[in-house]
């Protein structure tokens, strides 16, 4: 009896090279399946973002636009139906106190003047016209006259020698203006520019004539010149 081969486990020793390379194929196969399956596991959702971020951003900016376009609308509206109106009721009030305060003004009748004032203004135009013979009109005929004039000395005069002093400071002077800027009481001031005829100055002052009463008359009691 002849011996045979020694036992080697399940697989021979003596098996040809051939049989083992097909046995180690099928392995390879499949691991080289699961790696490819897993890479594309792990690649799909970063591949899934950039495709979900159009979409999504498509929409938003549809949204977006909406919510504009909303918002510009709404705004048109407001202008039209709300501010418009406002300003167009304001300016109808406007216009509305302004009728008033017109018609107020046409209504109201113009402030009579006092018989102070009327004398004063009288008193004005006959100085700027340098004429002495009105002015000394109205000189008190009982009571004597205080002049304070330059050119001449400061006293009281009766009616003759007042109006003599007066003719002699128009003679000397050429009146420019004489306005009445106030009346307190019985005073009037008047600012006066006039041109001396001795240097050919030109002087501003102040005039301030006193009115009394004699006989029930109001009367040029006082003149004075002030720088």
């Amino acid at each position: 009896m002849k011996a045979g081969p020694p036992f080697a486990g399940p697989f021979p020793m003596s098996a040809s090279f051939p049989f083992r390379r097909r046995a180690a194929v099928p392995f390879r196969g499949h691991a080289l399946l699961l790696a490819a399956l897993l890479g594309l596991l792990l690649a799909g959702p970063a591949l899934l973002r950039p495709a979900l971020a159009q979409d999504g951003g498509g929409d938003q900016g549809k949204s977006d636009g909406k919510g504009q376009d909303g918002e510009k609308d709404g705004g048109k509206k407001d202008d039209k139906g709300g501010d418009k109106g406002k300003g167009k009721d304001k300016d109808k009030d406007k216009d509305k106190d302004k009728d008033k305060e017109g018609k107020e003004a046409k209504e109201e009748p113009p402030k009579k003047k006092t018989e102070e004032e009327k004398l004063l203004e009288s008193l004005g135009a006959s100085w700027k016209s340098g004429d002495a013979k009105a002015v000394a009109a109205k000189f008190p005929k009982k009571r004597k006259t205080s002049l304070r004039l330059p050119g001449s000395e400061g006293g009281d005069y009766r009616a003759e020698q007042a109006r003599s002093i007066l003719e002699d400071y128009f003679a000397a002077r050429t009146f420019l203006k004489v306005e009445l800027k106030s009346v307190k009481e019985m005073t009037g001031t008047f600012q006066v520019e006039y041109v001396r005829a001795s240097d050919r100055r030109r002087v501003q002052a102040e005039v301030l004539p006193v009115l009394g009463t004699e006989e029930k008359e109001r009367v040029l009691v006082s003149v004075r010149e002030s720088p």
